[in-house]
């Protein structure tokens, strides 16, 4: 963008109509004319600074889809021209307009019409959208929440999870207070229309520090990845994680134009640009996940340390299998427990560690990467919670019956156990391999692939908690 070119973030919306006359007068007197209107960005020239007067009004007829303004779009821009303006520029219903006369004449007059008009364009452009980014935004809130009633402690222990989840609430009460808002200023402007008064005043500044606020969000979200993802090995996945929305975004708008140059028509136009926009919505939802699989053998987009080696294992059919091998340090191990690890077994020791404002939790495995071997498996995880309502909401939601969190790993936690000194409260599974302990400061897990016994849920309980 050249000095004599500038781009401004555009928060308006269609019945903002004094509140962007406003906001142009005050550019045009810094020296920023209007060149170009679009959904999102306002193009501005510059010029001689000074006062300039504008007009924004509504023309329903009009859709972002035509290639050229329509026959009654002209005559409707002629119709005020002959009043004193000039059509600056226009974005689907939305016509701005600038005055070449010193007094020119108003551009709507009848406040009844003009409320009809801004009606109609709402109905087609904004409402809609709005509509629809609130059922997204809903449902994929309501996943999240399933998704700490499932597991609870790994979710509050990804910063990624809460700053997603704050970013889809936001944008939930984002569009539930325009939408209530728009509501509120149609049914108003209509008893005052109707008593022969105007149109009722629009609440433009609260939008515009929420639109703010929602920008805000964004980049903590983005904040929340990088503390997640941003280490050696990841940048790739994140970078196609929000790159892609942004390609996404930035090509349906390359084939709009496409097809505007190219003069098709409005509804041939408009059907091109939604199967754009699906199908590349798909396939960028479709890519990430088998992006996820590709990195088992692709090791520069691993989403955590490096294996120390890599084993491979036989299979009946002649073939080969492989399993990474890891060899970090463990606060307690099987052999610890009384177990003969041997070379052989190929033993795998794996330590990983997430940490949010809300929670750090470490999750520790050991287990033969041999399939031939006899040793077990064991598992554990400790999860420190520094406020105590949400760590009994997390242990709660961990031992409750219907929790599908406690499936996942066998029966539910349904039997209660001995608690280990410094434990508040224990449970476990009906067969003595899972157990769940609560204390002052957070919560342990323990998996065994075996019946457990009471010192060996001591040692575990102990050494855990410590490394916690």
């Amino acid at each position: 963008m050249s000095r004599d070119r500038k781009r401004t973030l555009n928060w308006y919306q269609i019945n903002d109509s004094e509140a962007i006359a406003r906001h142009l007068e005050w550019m045009a007197e810094r020296g920023w004319l209007l060149e170009k209107a679009g959904s999102t960005l306002w193009t501005y020239r510059r010029g001689e600074p000074g006062p300039v007067k504008y007009a924004a009004a509504c023309f329903p007829e009009a859709s972002i889809f035509d290639a050229a303004p329509t026959p009654d779009q002209e005559t409707y821009a002629d119709y005020c021209r002959a009043g004193g303006w000039e059509l600056a520029a226009a974005y689907g219903p939305l016509q701005i307009f600038r005055a070449t006369v010193p007094n020119p004449t108003p551009i709507e007059t009848d406040e009844a019409a003009k409320l009809e008009t801004i009606r109609r364009s709402m109905n087609k452009t904004f409402l809609l959208g709005f509509t629809l980014i609130l059922a997204s935004t809903g449902l994929n809130l309501w996943l999240r929440a399933e998704s700490f009633r499932r597991d609870p402690l790994e979710f509050i222990s990804r910063s990624s999870n809460l700053s997603l989840t704050l970013l889809l609430a936001g944008m939930t009460v984002y569009c539930a207070a325009f939408l209530l808002d728009y509501f509120i200023w149609l049914f108003r402007s209509r008893r005052a229309v109707e008593r022969g008064g105007t149109c009722a005043r629009v609440h433009t500044r609260a939008r515009l520090w929420m639109g703010w606020a929602l920008m805000a969000l964004c980049a903590l979200t983005l904040l929340g990845y990088l503390e997640d993802y941003a280490v050696p090995g990841t940048r790739w996945i994140l970078l196609y994680a929000f790159g892609g929305v942004l390609l996404v975004l930035a090509a349906s708008q390359v084939v709009l134009r496409l097809l505007k140059n190219l003069a098709c028509r409005r509804r041939t136009t408009r059907t091109v640009f939604l199967i754009t926009v699906v199908a590349l919505s798909v396939l960028y939802a479709a890519s990430l996940p088998l992006l996820m699989l590709g990195t088992q053998r692709v090791r520069f987009l691993r989403m955590d340390q490096e294996p120390a080696y890599v084993h491979t294992n036989q299979t009946s059919s002649g073939g080969s299998c492989e399993v990474d091998v890891y060899r970090d340090p463990l606060p307690i191990t099987l052999e610890a427990l009384g177990f003969e690890v041997t070379e052989e077994d190929q033993c795998s020791y794996r330590a990983k560690t997430d940490r949010s404002p809300l929670a750090t939790r470490t999750v520790c495995s050991q287990g033969p990467a041999e399939w031939s071997s006899d040793l077990p498996d064991l598992r554990y995880e400790a999860c420190r919670i520094p406020w105590g309502w949400l760590r009994q909401l997390c242990w709660d939601l961990t031992v409750a019956p219907e929790n599908s969190a406690a499936h996942y790993y066998g029966p539910d936690y349904a039997f209660p156990a001995e608690p280990p000194e410094g434990a508040l409260e224990a449970r476990r599974t009906e067969n003595g391999r899972r157990y769940a302990l609560l204390d002052r400061e957070g919560v342990v897990l323990i998996y065994g692939s075996w019946d457990l016994t009471q010192a060996q849920v001591e040692i575990i309980w102990e050494n855990a908690r410590a490394f916690r």
